[in-house]
């Protein structure tokens, strides 16, 4: 440790601090970050090339840090040489506006030279949808987004010669039912190998279940591969969806699961679950106890999506 060489350090007050470096899609990358609130951070970044990497280690590499132009509250990541950014706040760059809650993509050189002229939003919120997830795979993003908590995705197909991503149509074979979940993940490591696709579907009356299918046909076929077994009789039970108005207007939806057939007499027992903080959604998914002690037995449960949750974005 004597023999040690410092590279990089943050602050006291830092929460966490470090540098790393990868390859993306024959693109070589570098970063220094400093983790400053749970919410915000600064970023350096130098390009670097495979050989680089290989071959020169880290406090012997003369090319120098630039400082990212980005806000201390967005998130950075790359595709290749594109930069991937996820907006908290609004923010303006020359003359162009872009909303709390957007992914925007632009090429890394013009980030590093604070150029947006070239950026576009892959997602751009509104009053019903936000971003939840984003996955690669070797020519894709898919962006896993919340309509009014119904998870819909969409898949964006990178064009290297115009360093643009282009919205593909179908994937009807992915769509989600109320009170269903899936989840989306590359099969492999290296999520630029190919473009075969994890599907992980759950929801409050859907027992876990794993597929694999491809982004080229937008997961419009899909293949089971493993599930787990039912662990309570859902037979006669369904999940509906409502909005209940608060006190300012605001529409709150919230997840009832109950029997078809309840009476609406006022006598029915319910168990009402809510979580609003840092950003956490409260998505469909199964549980072997609520069903089995609970929904079987003729209880009603509620699940209430409520404010300070993930569901409509940061705003």
């Amino acid at each position: 440790m004597e023999e040690a060489v410092t590279v990089f350090e943050g602050e006291q007050t830092d929460i966490l601090a470090y540098q790393s470096s990868y390859l993306d899609r024959g693109f070589a990358h570098e970063f220094q970050v400093r983790q400053i609130t749970f919410y915000s951070s600064k970023h350096w970044y130098r390009p670097l090339t495979p050989d680089t990497i290989k071959e020169i280690t880290a406090d012997a590499e003369s090319t120098p840090f630039k400082e990212v132009p980005m806000p201390e509250d967005a998130e950075i990541g790359t595709f290749g040489c594109m930069a991937l950014m996820t907006l908290r706040s609004d923010m303006e760059k020359n003359g162009k506006g872009f909303a709390a809650g957007s992914l925007v993509a632009l090429p890394m050189d013009e980030l590093m030279e604070d150029n947006w002229s070239n950026a576009t939003e892959l997602f751009t919120p509104t009053p019903s949808r936000s971003l939840s997830h984003q996955t690669e795979c070797k020519d894709f993003i898919i962006l896993k987004i919340l309509e009014d908590v119904k998870t819909v995705l969409e898949f964006h197909k990178y064009d290297p010669d115009t360093r643009t991503f282009v919205q593909q149509s179908g994937g009807e074979g992915a769509a989600v039912l109320v009170g269903e979940d899936v989840g989306v993940g590359s099969h492999c490591r290296d999520s630029s190998f190919d473009n075969t696709l994890w599907l992980m579907r759950d929801g409050y009356l859907v027992p876990d279940a794993l597929e694999m299918a491809s982004a080229e046909d937008c997961c419009a076929s899909s293949k089971p591969v493993k599930a787990k077994p039912a662990m309570f009789n859902a037979d006669g039970l369904c999940v509906v969806q409502h909005f209940a108005t608060s006190l300012d207007g605001t529409k709150i939806p919230y997840f009832v699961i109950r029997r078809k057939d309840v009476k609406f007499d006022g006598t029915n027992p319910v168990l009402l679950d809510a979580y609003g903080g840092f950003e956490i959604s409260m998505l469909p998914g199964y549980s072997a106890g609520v069903g089995a002690g609970w929904l079987e037995r003729g209880g009603i449960k509620v699940i209430a999506n409520i404010r300070g949750g993930g569901e409509y974005g940061p705003k």
